[in-house]
């Protein structure tokens, strides 16, 4: 029998009836068909693939709630918007020169001009910057807050009014009544006070700096924690003011 070497020999106790099997140490040998080794292996079957879930009908009652939602928010936007414009309504513009103010709702129209009777009059936190009310009558009117910086008051009635926290950088109330006038913390720097009338008055914690108090009345006035760096004090008497705590 011929032995091809280049086939694999296996042992085997089993007999068949094939004439090449060869019989070594009490072991049976065969030689493979080499037909067989050189057909293709059968193909496995591809498993199977996993179907992906279809996708999930439309919550329609989600995007119904959704779309009320959204509707209600814009309402509500409006409503806030329409109520600011309502209430507040437009500002009121600057007042220059003399123009007319309406000072509250229903009451007469008061005109700012030299000389204008304004007794009690509310312009409180008014823009009055550069207004010109010499020789107004301004008897217990209502100024405070008010930005009367560059104002003109010069000889102005004052007297009793209420000027609380008011502006007068560089404004002139030359010879001006002032006196029982409430004008705590005003900012009347560079001002000018000349000859002015400020008996009982009270301008505690007034920045009065590089201000013109010369020739000044103040007799009963308070300056408490007033500020006076730079302030011309000639022919002014502050013995019969309370002055604690000034800065000069």
């Amino acid at each position: 029998m011929s032995v091809d070497p280049g086939q694999p020999w296996r042992p085997t106790t089993e007999r068949d009836d094939l004439a090449d099997d060869l019989e070594i140490g009490g072991y049976r040998l065969y030689q493979p068909d080499p037909a067989a080794a050189l057909s293709p292996a059968p193909s496995q079957p591809d498993p199977p693939r996993a179907v992906p879930p279809a996708p999930a009908p439309p919550n329609r009652h989600r995007v119904h709630r959704l779309i009320v939602a959204i509707a209600l928010a814009c309402a509500a936007a409006a409503l806030v918007v329409g109520r600011l414009i309502w209430v507040d309504g437009p500002r009121s513009e600057p007042v220059s020169g003399p123009p007319a103010v309406w000072v509250d709702p229903g009451s007469e129209e008061l005109t700012l001009e030299p000389g204008a009777d304004l007794r009690g009059a509310d312009l409180a936190a008014h823009d009055l910057t550069g207004i010109d009310l010499s020789g107004a009558d301004l008897r217990e009117a209502n100024l405070s807050d008010a930005d009367l910086a560059g104002a003109t008051l010069t000889g102005a009635d004052l007297r009793g009014a209420e000027l609380y926290g008011a502006n007068l950088t560089g404004s002139d109330l030359t010879g001006a009544d002032l006196r029982g006038a409430s004008m705590g913390e005003v900012q009347a720097f560079g001002a000018n006070f000349t000859g002015v009338d400020a008996r009982g008055a009270d301008l505690s914690r007034a920045d009065l700096r590089n201000s013109d108090l010369s020739g000044l009345r103040v007799e009963g006035a308070s300056f408490v924690e007033a500020d006076l760096r730079g302030a011309d004090l000639t022919g002014t008497d502050l013995s019969g003011a309370d002055t604690e705590g000034v800065r000069r």
